[in-house]
């Protein structure tokens, strides 16, 4: 079982860490502040034990930072620890309770008909083939085919356009230097 927290857990552990980790305060408000520390984050002796081991075996020089951060880790491995255990326990429930209701086979799920789409009775042998993609063409083979394309369009003559701007200035009143003439 797991033992509180006591005022001579955290002295002998204070007195570890002063002996084994460099730096480590040894004035009595150092030590004050350490062990304030230790009795806010720290709730058995048990982990205490553990993250002093840890601590000294890790830190070659005293930060009370690194401290805490080591304990978040320890916490976090023992709470995983605790949680294998418990997961172990009742793992081994479960199978002692199975035992004693036999081996017999399940009864199967009823899945209704219409929930699973059936596959056919008959595979096809092959796959379908692809369908045919659009050949891309190529930049000069484009340019060819919108020239021809240009060409068989019906445009104006040049005749034509000349004709139809002329008409298009006299509607509109304007005229150009050389049509004053």
């Amino acid at each position: 079982m797991t033992d509180k927290l006591t005022s001579e857990h955290v002295a002998h552990a204070l007195a570890v860490m002063k002996e084994s980790i460099d730096y480590f305060p040894k004035t009595p408000l150092g030590l004050e502040i350490v062990q304030d520390s230790i009795e806010r984050h720290v709730s058995t002796g048990e982990e205490l034990k553990r993250l002093v081991r840890i601590a000294c075996d890790t830190m070659h020089r005293w930060s009370l930072p690194e401290f805490l951060a080591l304990r978040a880790s320890v916490s976090e491995r023992a709470y995983y620890e605790r949680e294998l255990k418990e997961n172990e326990r009742k793992l081994r429930e479960w199978k002692k309770e199975a035992k004693l209701l036999g081996s017999g086979e399940p009864e199967p799920f009823p899945i209704a008909a219409d929930a699973v789409k059936r596959m056919p009775d008959e595979v096809p042998s092959a796959a379908p083939a692809p369908k045919p993609v659009k050949r891309i063409p190529s930049l000069r083979e484009a340019e060819a085919e919108l020239t021809e394309q240009l060409t068989k369009s019906k445009r104006r003559s040049e005749e034509e356009t000349a004709r139809l701007l002329a008409d298009l200035e006299l509607q509109l009143g304007v005229k150009k230097p050389a049509d004053t003439q």
